[in-house]
């Protein structure tokens, strides 16, 4: 059930990327933080569903766990910016193509921060424990 469940969502997943990645009439601000919350969620569930099953090897768990940790808090941050322009817009704020860089910023590479200092210290708490035994 949850894989096909999850299979069904990243089917809906690929098409709303690919309505704001690739057509035209739908360029802006909005459309640019949807699709990157849809490129971290299409990513997060395929991990899931190809890379769940990988708890037989301790290295390949440790790093599937990694990157689902990094994706999933990636998509927090995205709905983070998603806030903030909602924000911004209500308070007639004007966006400047500045700005995308600064939601850049803040929907990657925060996660990848916050990962980075939880990998160092706590390397060991990633991956299931029953692959050790």
């Amino acid at each position: 059930m949850t894989k096909a469940g999850l299979s069904l969502s990243l089917f809906g997943l690929i098409v709303t990327f690919s309505i704001f990645a690739f057509i035209k009439q739908l360029r802006g601000i909005r459309s640019f933080v949807h699709a990157n919350l849809s490129a971290a969620l299409i990513a997060a569930i395929f991990l899931f569903l190809f890379g769940a099953d990988a708890i037989a090897n301790p290295l390949l768990c440790r790093i599937i766990a990694i990157a689902l940790h990094f994706l999933y808090l990636a998509v927090f941050f995205w709905m983070l910016v998603e806030g903030i322009i909602t924000y911004m817009s209500s308070a007639n704020y004007r966006h400047q193509k500045k700005h995308y860089y600064l939601y850049l910023a803040i929907g990657w590479l925060i996660p990848v921060f916050i990962v980075g200092l939880s990998v160092i210290m706590k390397m060991e708490d990633y991956g299931s424990q029953d692959s050790y035994v």
